[in-house]
């Protein structure tokens, strides 16, 4: 599986992926970025992962494949 950074988290079908691409190896969520605070804050209960709420920064930091958008 490639190297995935998901993008928003707004909508449900944000989660399915992430549960997919975890379920294949943590390693392969390799971050989420959202701009909700609270939401991320939920995320982090979840998934193992490095968690922005900067989108710069995350393509600065993280190195991925695929970014799956679900804004």
């Amino acid at each position: 599986m490639k190297r995935t950074a998901i993008l928003g988290f707004a909508h449900g079908h944000a989660r399915i992926m992430a549960d997919f691409i975890s379920q294949n190896g943590p390693e392969n969520l390799v971050a989420i970025w959202d701009n909700d605070p609270e939401r991320l804050a939920g995320l982090k209960e979840k998934y193992e992962t490095s968690f922005y709420s900067d989108m710069d920064e995350l393509f600065q930091k993280e190195d991925f494949e695929i970014a799956g958008i679900a804004a």
